[in-house]
C-alpha cells in the first residue's frame, strides 16, 4: 500500500476534468477513481514492488497541484512518453517515471520507464502491473533497515604530508 508523507485529500471532479481537458484525454478509469476517492498524489514513503527490486515509488502525481507532483506539468516535461502511449503518473527512485499505458492493445497496464535508456532500447520499458489497482495493491513499504553511521576513518599521515595537505586546504 502507498503511505503518503503528508496525506492529501482526494481531487475534486472539477480538477480531474480540467486535467483531462489540458491533456486532451480522459484519464484511465482506475487512476481517475484513485484521484477522486483515495488521494491527490504527493510524496510517499518508498513503496517497493515484489519482483521489481529496482522500483521504489517515491511520489504519485495528482491534479491541480501547485508543486512538482502535478500531472499536467509533469506531462509537459515528459511529452515524449505521451507520444509513445504512456501517461506518467508516478516517479520511482532516481526520477524514473511510472506510467499507465494509453495504447489500445494494453490500455491501463502499468509500466516502469528507465530514463537512462533510449525509448527504443531493450529494457527502457518494463510492465510492472496489469492495472493501476493491482499496482497500488502490490506496493509494500520499504522495510530495509537504515545502516548505522560508519565510524570516521583514522589514518596516519607523515608530518611532511600533513604540511602539504594543510597548505592546500587552508582557508
Amino acid at each position: 500500500m502507498i503511505h503518503y508523507l503528508t496525506p492529501t485529500r482526494p481531487a475534486t471532479p472539477q480538477a480531474v476534468h480540467s486535467a483531462e481537458v489540458a491533456l486532451g484525454m480522459r484519464l484511465p478509469e482506475q487512476y481517475r477513481r484513485y484521484l477522486l476517492t483515495q488521494a491527490n498524489g504527493g510524496w510517499t514513503d518508498d513503496a517497493l514492488l515484489p519482483g521489481f527490486p529496482h522500483v521504489a515509488v517515491n511520489h504519485i502525481l495528482g491534479v491541480d497541484r501547485e508543486d512538482s507532483d502535478d500531472l499536467v506539468r509533469s506531462c509537459d516535461r515528459l511529452a515524449p512518453l505521451l507520444g509513445l502511449g504512456f501517461l506518467p503518473v508516478a516517479d520511482a527512485e532516481g526520477g524514473n517515471p511510472i506510467c499507465i499505458s494509453t495504447r489500445t492493445d494494453d490500455f491501463g497496464t502499468v509500466w516502469f520507464h528507465d530514463h537512462e535508456l533510449d525509448f527504443d532500447e531493450d529494457g527502457a520499458f518494463t510492465q510492472i502491473a496489469p492495472s493501476w489497482d493491482a499496482f497500488i495493491d502490490a506496493t509494500q513499504p520499504d522495510t530495509t533497515p537504515t545502516p548505522a553511521p560508519a565510524e570516521p576513518a583514522k589514518v596516519w599521515v607523515s608530518a611532511e604530508m600533513e604540511t602539504i595537505l594543510r597548505s592546500q586546504f587552508a582557508d
